[in-house]
């Protein structure tokens, strides 16, 4: 590195910002010259990283037979029965649901989305293919890659149920007006759309079935306890009980909007939500200028203590 002329810079005490000014002036070529490296590892470390793309869906809440529920429970109440019903329209519950890993379980049983969370190797647009990484997963076959020993190469359900989680599905809910916004990630903008309509109807059909199984429950238990009642009253409240949960059944298998109705479907985009590649290297690039001026200026003084 060149050295200055040393009688221009004051070699002891605080330098002032026009002796700093000085000095990067008289490394300006070494300023440069290490900003440059940056911008140009800016620029390649940018190109490398792929393009994730992000479709969207609208949803708002299914306030179905929410009368029926709160007079079911009422009535339950009412004889001293806990149906612990939270109802298909408890949206905090099914919003949870959608995150949880027996949801994600049931979502990769019907269809097996676990080889685009954790076993894609990259995109190209051009030609709209997705490249798997074949040393994991047999694209051909589609099958994950099993070894000599018998070993398959496919990841853990729970690694990639927390991949899905954390890189991939996330959703946003507008407490003033009640609407949903599920979101899902991929370097496939056709999976991302795909992804996102699986997880829609299969998170109603879930919740529509898990509440089926627990409703015929709930009605064989009241109708055991109408059979053990001998009071006419009760039987009578009890019969109300299991009318209304007939009720429920029969939305149930004849909604497919159990939960949550869409809005706006999920699109397939055409443009990468991220990575912003223009803000990547101008940022690696200032941040390059500003790492060689302060080594530039402490090199400057290390130098001028020793002489």
């Amino acid at each position: 590195m060149d050295t200055p002329n040393q009688e221009t810079i004051p070699r002891e005490g605080e330098l002032d910002l026009l002796q700093l000014f000085k000095i990067l002036w008289l490394y300006k070529l070494q300023v440069v010259l290490l900003t440059s490296i940056f911008a140009i590892f800016s620029v390649f470390y940018a190109i490398s990283l792929p393009n994730i793309y992000e479709s969207e869906s609208v949803l708002t809440p299914v306030q179905q037979g929410s009368g029926q529920g709160s007079q079911a429970g009422g009535l339950a109440a009412l004889v001293g029965i806990n149906l612990n019903d939270a109802g298909g329209n408890n949206v905090d519950v099914t919003l949870e649901t959608s995150k949880s890993f027996d949801f994600f379980k049931y979502l990769n049983e019907k269809r097996d989305i676990a080889k685009y969370i954790s076993a894609v190797d990259n995109y190209s647009y051009s030609e709209d293919k997705l490249y798997f990484n074949e040393e994991i997963y047999n694209s051909e076959e589609e099958k994950w890659v099993v070894d000599a020993n018998g070993k398959s190469s496919q990841p853990s359900l729970l690694k990639s149920y927390k991949t899905f989680k954390k890189e991939h599905f996330s959703y946003v809910r507008d407490k003033i007006t009640g609407l949903i916004e599920f979101k899902f990630e991929h370097q496939s903008p056709q999976v991302a759309k795909n992804v996102l309509d699986f997880i829609i109807k299969d998170l109603n059909q879930y919740i529509r079935d898990r509440e089926i199984i627990e409703s015929r429950d709930s009605i064989k238990f009241i109708e055991l306890q109408i059979s053990k009642t001998p009071v006419p009253e009760v039987r009578k409240a009890l019969a109300k009980l299991v009318e209304l949960k007939a009720q429920k059944m029969m939305i149930g298998e004849t909604t497919d909007e159990y939960a949550l109705k869409v809005i706006q479907s999920p699109i397939e985009p055409e443009a990468p939500a991220y990575p912003s590649r223009r803000i990547i290297c101008i940022v690696i690039t200032l941040l390059g200028g500003l790492l060689s001026s302060i080594s530039v200026l402490i090199f400057h003084q290390i130098r001028n203590r020793k002489s």
